[in-house]
Order: C-alpha cells, then structure tokens, then sequence
C-alpha cells in the first residue's frame, strides 16, 4: 500500500482483514488515536511504516505476532506511551527498528536480544530507563546516524541490543588499562573486539551506574593524533586540512539547524573529531554532555575542555550553540597552524593588533608544510578568516554554523587582492568587523 497525503483520522481496523498485504505506509499523515491491534493478523506483512502521526496509547503487543516482519517497524514521530511490548523480541527477522520521539517509559525489555537479524534501531527521545539486560546476539546493531554530514554513529549500550554487561566486562577484562585508548571529562574509552570480529570503541561515562556508549572505531583515531604526529607532516596537506575543516563545519551545522530539538555538542576539540582511513572527519560525543549530572561540581566536563570554552562561560556557565562555534573556531585555527591558538587568540584581544603591519599568516600557518598556492592559498585564508569571526570574545556577532559552513563550500568567486605572504592576520580580523 503506497503512503496517502495528509489522510486523518483513526487508523481504520479493516487493514487487519487484508491477510496478504506485505507493505503497509502510512507515514506523514495526521491519523490519530490507536494502533489497531488488528495490523497483528497481517501475517504476511513486511513492512510496516506509521511513523511521524499522531498515533497515541500503547504499542499493541500484537505486532510481535508478525513473524515475517523483515524490512522495516518504524512507529517514530508519534505519542505513543506506555512500555515497549515484550512481544517485539518475536520478530527475529526484523532488520530496522524505530521507535524513537514519543512517551515511551519503563524498561528496554530483555526480550529484544533475540532479534537476531537486528542490523539499526532507535529508541531516543524517549524516557526510558536503560539497564542491561543478559544475553547474547549474533550481530551487531547500531544507531544509524547522518554519516553523511559528519557525525560519527552512535549506539546506546544501555539499549542493550549490542551486548550485554558480561560481554562488556570480558572484552576489555574487566575495563583493563590495555584496552584504553582514550580519558575525557566524563568518559573512559576503550577497543573492544566483538564475537563475530568487528571491531568497536566502547565509551564508558563516568556516572552513577553501568552508562554506555558504542561507536564505529576507527583506526586513525582523533585528528588531535593525526595532527601532532608524523602524519601531520606527511598527509595532512592543505586541502586535506580544508576538507576536514569543511566537514566539521557541516557536522555541526546539522545539529544545530536541522535537527529536532537542536543539539548543542558542549565540546568541539580535536579529541572529539575521529577521521577515517581516508581522512574524513567524524565528530563524536555529541550531545553526551546532556547526561552529565547538572549539579556536579566537575563543570569543565559540562561546558567543555580547556582552550576551547567560549570566554562567555567563564561568566554565564550557559551552553548554546554559540559556544560550539567559538569551539570550531579554534578547532579550524588550530587545524590550519599546527598547534593551538591560545596564543594568538590572546594577541587578538589587543586593540592594537589590526592598526600596524600585523603578524603575517604564512608564519602563523603550520610551518611543517611548505606555503600553500593559488587556489589553495584563497582557500586557506578564507578557513582561518571565518574561523577568527568564530572566535569572537563577544557571542552575538559570531556567525552560525550554518552559514559557516555555507561559507566554506561556496566556490570562491574572487582572487586574493594582494601576494599570499603579504596578508596580516589583523586585516583578516577586520573584514569581519
């Protein structure tokens, strides 16, 4: 059954009737009330899509009668209340699960590590509690993020799905120092080895109780690493250094602007910006901040990391979106030089720096790398004349990410007005006054 356009009203009853029906979308209407519990005799069904309604009341345990249900039981975007029926772990064959953005409450039933075929799921915006049920699976299922803005996929163990507790504990051998690759304000990382061979990065949080994150691992680790090491001389030349500038620049603006609610990541550092085999950048812990215990007297791991906090918090402790952008912009300075920019930023706050001839961006670039050319240079300078706009000690005039990166992908329409090793740092500052 193909989807309808903006159809209201109950869900009708009669669909359970249609016994050979294999596709059912009624997604992005404005039906209301109940799910039927009828759909539970469409035992043929293979699909089934109801998500972004107005569907309230509980989860019919019926649909875990619907045995054949492989593709698709997306049931998001609704009020739907109540708790996630036990009956769900029948459907071994089920490959996407989304349940996410209503009322859901209680606990993420046990019974869900029997969905073997489980390949994503999500369960967010939601309130339910999340301890760890027992159990084993036979594959992995993650969190199927936007990988395409830059955002590196997340999986809330606590959902369980993954892996159990047990499974946790004998992975790492009981959180072993060996298996650590990484300490942050409020996470210990470590490499885990599942069963069936896939490597994975398990983030434990720091909080009362067993809290979990799992992520894709990848090999390169933090651009923090890439950056200070060998590699950064070698591989990281300029227009691999713009690209990871550019995706950061998208990773953010996605969840500022298009996602609901939006979502203020708290720490953009280059420990917290993973990149692929092939050099594209993933930003990670974004949002974890939120579960972060609000009166906890460890207010650097809620606001974010040292050199890279908006000045503004030292005064406000307040988080928005606006301290993100003044993160990337140290994030894209630091990127472009080789090394941080507290120095210069504290240079910066000096009304004197745009009156006189003013430090010179070649030396202020990474100086491993030869100078960058022609187009190249036009792109260099246009990274760090906006990142030096980001870094404003003042919030309000610091663009949005959305613009910025609209900035770095537009073409570049004009030439440099004068020699690339002639430009000051202190005019780039002033084209954005």
């Amino acid at each position: 059954m193909s989807k309808p356009h903006q159809l209201a009203g109950d869900t009708p009853q009669f669909i359970g009737n249609l016994t050979n029906l294999q596709y059912l979308n009624l997604a992005g209407n404005n039906f209301s009330g109940s799910i039927p519990k009828e759909l539970g005799n469409c035992k043929r069904l293979l699909s089934l899509n109801l998500g972004n309604n107005d569907l309230s009341g509980e989860i019919p345990s019926e649909l875990g009668n619907l045995f054949t249900l492989q593709y698709l039981l997306d049931l998001s975007g609704n009020s739907l209340s109540g708790t996630i029926p036990s009956n769900l772990g029948k459907l071994a064959l089920m490959e996407n699960l989304n349940l996410s953005h209503n009322h859901l409450t209680g606990r993420i039933p046990s019974s869900l590590t029997n969905m073997k075929s489980l390949n994503s799921f999500d369960f967010s915006y939601n309130e339910l509690t999340c301890p760890i049920p027992t159990g084993d699976v036979s594959k992995q299922a993650t969190y199927t993020g936007n990988s395409a803005c830059g955002l590196l996929s997340l999986a809330i163990v606590i959902v369980a799905i993954l892996m159990s507790f047990g499974d946790i504990v004998k992975a790492t051998e009981d959180f072993s120092e060996n298996y650590c690759i990484g300490k942050g304000g409020f996470r210990t990382v470590y490499k885990v080895a599942l069963p069936m061979g896939q490597i994975v990065a398990v983030k434990r949080l720091n909080m009362n109780g067993f809290m979990y994150l799992v992520c894709n691992y990848l090999e390169r680790g933090s651009s923090r690493k890439v950056l200070y090491g060998e590699e950064g001389k070698v591989e990281l030349g300029w227009a691999t250094r713009v690209s990871i500038v550019q995706g950061v620049a998208h990773a953010l603006a996605y969840l500022h602007h298009d996602c609901s609610p939006p979502i203020v990541h708290h720490d953009v550092t280059l420990n917290n910006i993973l990149l692929e085999s092939d050099f594209v950048p993933r930003l990670s812990d974004f949002g974890t901040a939120r579960l972060w215990d609000p009166n906890s007297s460890n207010w650097s791991a809620v606001a974010g990391s040292y050199g890279y906090m908006a000045p503004e918090l030292a005064l406000t402790m307040r988080v928005t979106n606006k301290c993100d952008v003044y993160g990337f912009g140290v994030v894209a300075l630091e990127v472009m030089m080789g090394r941080h920019p507290g120095e210069l930023l504290l240079l910066l706050s000096s009304p004197e720096i745009s009156d006189g001839p003013g430090l010179l961006l070649k030396d202020m670039l990474d100086q491993r790398l030869p100078a960058p050319q022609g187009q190249l240079a036009e792109k260099v300078v246009r990274v760090v004349t906006i990142a030096l706009a980001c870094t404003r000690a003042n919030p309000e005039p610091r663009p949005t990410m959305r613009f910025v990166a609209q900035e770095l992908s537009a073409q570049i329409q004009a030439r440099l007005s004068e020699p690339f090793h002639t430009v000051t740092i202190g005019k780039l500052t002033s084209l954005q006054k």
